[in-house]
């Protein structure tokens, strides 16, 4: 018996081993898998958050023109078609921004122009833009997914002439250059609206549809969308990451700038862009997307999101003065000044210190 015992012992410390390995093996899986999902969805989290500031950056600047201001005055559709129409071809052939359609609306919320199609003025938008509600009772600008008859990145800006509201100016992409941008690192996108929403969003009607979801971006990849067809729905949405088949696939909610869910995103991590992040080869993400000063730029805001601005649309603002024309800019000075007048001094000293102009500050803040 005592031999039979001593023969155990050999066998209950492997299997001990065995256990051991096992569960360490297990839980460094999972910590490994975390901690790509956490680098991708951080990575995906900026890009999306760099549409939407550059969208509502171009919106700012474009409710200055006087040309267009003139139109909406005059109530010239034409003009104003001809104007914006100009715009989105010049934007087309010098900057990134390939699919940037504009459009201009009255401040009673019907069409008065657009920059892709003409002969569509006075339609009404109320029935369906109740994203308008908060921008028209705040007048502040805004900037983020909605949904119209398409899903797309929207930023809303109110155009002023004097204390009054003429229309708003709107800046609109689709999602699916994103998800170009995202492919080209490694990453994969599914940009996916809820169902109930496809009487709004006529256009996306033919689309692909997934579980209750409906495929926004007609670009993405349709070797994983396959793949994540194959997935269980119920996990991936409650631990809201899955790893099957070498592929990393992420969860997250995507809500428009009311806080209203809109739908999901998924993002995919095949199988090489794993295994770089993995093994900390991350850092391409982050360093390909930002020059050394933008960097510091990036730390910056990590401590002060707003860079000293109580919010980002006074930012933006004060940030688009020196960029204007001289008769473009009198209306953005009158309103720095309005807000800029309730900082304290600490606030307005803190503002100055950080901002990125070379010259020489000196002088009291009166």
């Amino acid at each position: 018996m005592k031999l039979r015992l001593l023969r155990l012992v050999p066998f209950i410390i492997l299997l001990g081993l065995i256990s051991s390995i096992i569960f360490f093996s297990l839980k460094n899986e999972k910590d490994e898998v975390k901690k790509v999902a956490d680098v991708a969805k951080n990575y995906f989290d900026r890009s999306l958050q760099y549409e939407k500031v550059n969208l509502l950056s171009l919106a700012l600047a474009l409710s200055e023109n006087c040309e267009l201001k003139s139109a909406i005055k005059s109530d010239d559709e034409i003009i104003g078609h001809k104007i914006l129409s100009q715009l989105s071809l010049k934007f087309k052939k010098y900057t990134h921004m390939q699919d940037m359609k504009i459009q201009v609306m009255t401040n009673d919320r019907f069409l008065f122009a657009r920059s892709w199609e003409s002969g569509f003025s006075g339609i009404p938008l109320w029935w369906f833009r109740d994203d308008m509600d908060d921008i028209m009772k705040t007048n502040q600008p805004k900037s983020g997914i909605e949904i119209g008859m398409m899903l797309t990145i929207r930023a809303t800006v109110p155009i002023w002439i004097d204390e009054e509201v003429i229309g708003y100016i709107e800046s609109i992409k689709l999602l699916d250059e994103l998800a170009d941008n995202l492919r080209s690192n490694g990453i994969e996108l599914f940009v996916l609206m809820n169902l109930e929403y496809l009487e709004e969003a006529s256009l996306m009607r033919e689309n692909s549809q997934i579980g209750d979801f409906v495929l926004s971006n007609v670009n993405a990849s349709r070797r994983y969308f396959q793949h994540l067809k194959s997935l269980s729905w119920k996990h991936l949405s409650s631990e809201h990451v899955l790893y099957d088949k070498n592929v990393l696939f992420i969860h997250q909610p995507m809500y428009n700038s009311r806080g209203k869910k809109l739908g999901v995103f998924v993002l995919a991590i095949p199988p090489e862009t794993y295994s770089k992040i993995a093994s900390n080869e991350n850092q391409y993400f982050f360093m390909q997307n930002f020059s050394s000063q933008d960097l510091s730029g990036v730390v910056k805001s990590w401590e002060k999101p707003f860079g000293g601005y109580k919010e980002q649309s006074h930012r933006e603002i004060v940030e688009l003065l020196p960029k204007l024309h001289k008769e473009d800019s009198v209306e953005f000075q009158n309103r720095a000044r309005t807000f800029l007048k309730h900082y304290d001094k600490e606030a307005l000293i803190d503002i100055i210190l950080n901002s990125d102009t070379k010259m020489q500050k000196i002088g009291e803040i009166k």
